[in-house]
């Protein structure tokens, strides 16, 4: 399934044994953090037990961007879960280490 609205792009994708891909390519901020989430539902209704949030092509991530994919990553993780960044691109990677004291993302292993 995808969600397209501008500047925002997601679609998910089952990678099997429930693991999912999220791709994410735009900017996620206070407007388009919504539907971010909107596609995180999707994989955790599916019984995901393992996100990948792919974001490659996030050319921005907000406050509110980041403690959703936080919050959502608590869920996870809660539910015997987690969700992992994968191939971040260097504005998202910049801001997670501005934020590590606050925020459990983790960057998944190439």
């Amino acid at each position: 399934m995808s969600v397209n609205a501008l500047p925002i792009d997601t679609d998910c994708e089952e990678l099997g044994e429930g693991a999912f891909l999220l791709r994410v390519r735009g900017e996620i901020d206070m407007a388009t953090t919504p539907l971010v989430e909107r596609a995180l539902e999707e994989c955790i209704e599916s019984e995901a037990v393992q996100v990948f949030v792919e974001m490659s092509e996030v050319t921005f991530i907000d406050a509110t961007g980041l403690r959703s994919l936080n919050d959502y990553g608590e869920r996870l993780h809660d539910a015997g879960g987690e969700l992992l960044v994968s191939r971040p691109s260097w504005q998202v990677r910049r801001v997670l280490e501005v934020a590590h004291d606050k925020c459990r993302l983790r960057i998944a292993e190439e």
